[in-house]
């Protein structure tokens, strides 16, 4: 079952957050779209978790990710429900330029836009240039934003799509 809109986001205990991460990652290892990560769960002065790092993929895609959970509930030392509250995921390909970012981290772009009703957004590069479009960013909205293993996902589509594009298609970063 796929979870849509806000509920995709709301609090779940950390142990069952982990291992959903670690079970998608090690499932798109299998399948060999990733060959490696460095992504890393830290405590940052609780109550907030960091997970930072990169997903070296095949194409010689790069998942940068930056993502702050919040502690909600605790119940008990070990037992505890987060909550995403910051992210950033930018693809990029190795040595050349960013493809495509989401985050929330820079609301000044939704400052007194009457088009944009919340923070959540995505900007999108010129492949060629690294160039931000002209309509980048765009509103992705609180109901759309997606999770890292959506943007893993549209990560591997984008390959499929754009494979022409690529210097070494078949080759990891």
């Amino acid at each position: 079952m796929t979870l849509s809109g806000a509920s995709r986001h709301s609090p779940i205990p950390f142990h069952r957050y982990r291992e959903i991460h670690e079970t998608r990652i090690d499932q798109l290892c299998r399948e060999g779209f990733i060959h490696k990560d460095t992504l890393e769960f830290t405590w940052n002065f609780p109550p907030f978790i960091l997970l930072e790092g990169a997903i070296f993929c095949l194409g010689e895609l790069i998942i940068t990710v930056k993502k702050t959970l919040k502690i909600v509930t605790v119940r008990s030392n070990c037992d505890f429900d987060v909550q995403t509250i910051e992210y950033a995921y930018n693809v990029s390909i190795k040595g050349r330029h960013n493809i495509f970012r989401y985050d929330n981290e820079d609301p000044y772009h939704f400052e007194n836009n009457p088009y944009h009703h919340d923070i959540h957004h995505k900007h999108i590069f010129d492949v060629e240039t690294g160039e931000q479009l002209l309509d980048s960013p765009i509103w992705v909205g609180v109901n759309r934003w997606p999770t890292l293993g959506d943007v893993i996902a549209e990560a591997m589509l984008w390959r499929v799509q754009n494979y022409h594009l690529l210097f070494n298609p078949e080759s990891f970063a």
